[in-house]
């Protein structure tokens, strides 16, 4: 499968920070982005695990890094851009619930 949305599309400016600062300089963000759509996309659930919704209705994915860890994405909606990376151990507020879940590693 292709994906559709040009690789600069595929994560937001706040990701390519996000994986820059929580994950490493070295690993590139727009690939990283692709991988994880391409794998939400072929429902891989082996790469990528769905966790829960943000308050927004934002799916939340489980997914590895290779020698660095657990992470979690925040993905847009229409699965089409990946919005941040989350460490474990971090919050993500869920719409109609009055706790928010801890993303555990």
């Amino acid at each position: 499968m292709t994906l559709t949305a040009p690789a600069h599309l595929r994560a937001t400016p706040h990701f390519r920070q996000r994986v820059a600062s929580r994950i490493s300089p070295d690993v590139c963000a727009d690939t990283l982005a692709g991988a994880i759509l391409q794998a939400i996309a072929e429902d891989l659930t082996d790469l990528v695990r769905f966790t829960c919704r943000s308050y927004t209705g934002a799916p939340v994915y489980r997914f590895h890094v290779d020698g660095r860890g657990t992470f979690y994405a925040v993905v847009s909606p229409a699965k089409d851009t990946v919005i941040t990376v989350i460490e474990p151990g971090g919050i993500i507020y869920r719409g109609g619930k009055r706790k928010p879940k801890r993303l555990r590693g």
